[in-house]
């Protein structure tokens, strides 16, 4: 069992482009998307774990322990949002507009291979990643939701709005929602920071 930071991305909008679309233009389409946010994933020190349809899941902080994991894959999920933008704006998806809508949450997982002995998948279960899913089906399009634990973990370095509580599907209890607004101007973390420094204990020497 790792704590994990877990990231996942639904592209809106693909099944009406795909709707009288040739297969082939289709297939080449959503691997160039997915490569260009992949890159996104990668850049900010992510594992894409898998991608369903039109919709990729990534892992921060597993299969690798990092530092400040929910950090980023926030960043990642703003990098990817901006991305699309400009690819809607390029005009890469002949007239249509494409958006995504995230949810990104952490929590202790399960780690490893997953299925038949033959076949197994590396991937991770719990129910981190079940609330990840409900986040991202919450999450209107251009939207990043996040949960209190992410809230708690970066809220100092983004600009974050309360959703409210929300019950997500298939769940008895409510969870605090949150939407990432932007990435706080460095000279403000880096104030808060200062003020919220602590001095080091235990190595005067």
């Amino acid at each position: 069992q790792r704590p994990a930071t877990i990231l996942m991305s639904d592209l809106a909008g693909f099944s009406t482009l795909g709707e009288n679309a040739d297969p082939e233009w289709v297939f080449n389409l959503i691997n160039e998307v997915f490569a260009e946010l992949g890159e996104c994933i990668l850049a900010h020190g992510g594992h894409i774990d898998k991608y369903v349809g039109d919709e990729v899941m990534a892992l921060f902080g597993v299969p690798f322990a990092q530092e400040r994991s929910a950090e980023r894959a926030v960043r990642a999920a703003l990098a990817m949002h901006d991305r699309l933008k400009e690819l809607n704006r390029q005009g890469r998806f002949g007239g249509v507009e494409l958006g995504l809508h995230t949810g990104i949450n952490m929590g202790p997982v399960m780690v490893g291979p997953v299925g038949h002995r033959r076949s197994a998948e590396y991937t991770v279960i719990g129910d981190a990643v079940n609330v990840t899913k409900r986040l991202e089906d919450e999450a209107p399009t251009g939207g990043i939701y996040v949960s209190e634990a992410v809230r708690d973990a970066v809220g100092e370095v983004f600009e974050l709005q309360s959703v409210g509580s929300l019950l997500l599907s298939g769940r008895r209890q409510p969870e605090n929602v949150y939407r990432v607004k932007d990435a706080r101007p460095t000279a403000e973390v880096a104030g808060r920071a200062e003020r919220t420094e602590t001095p080091t204990v235990g190595r005067e020497s």
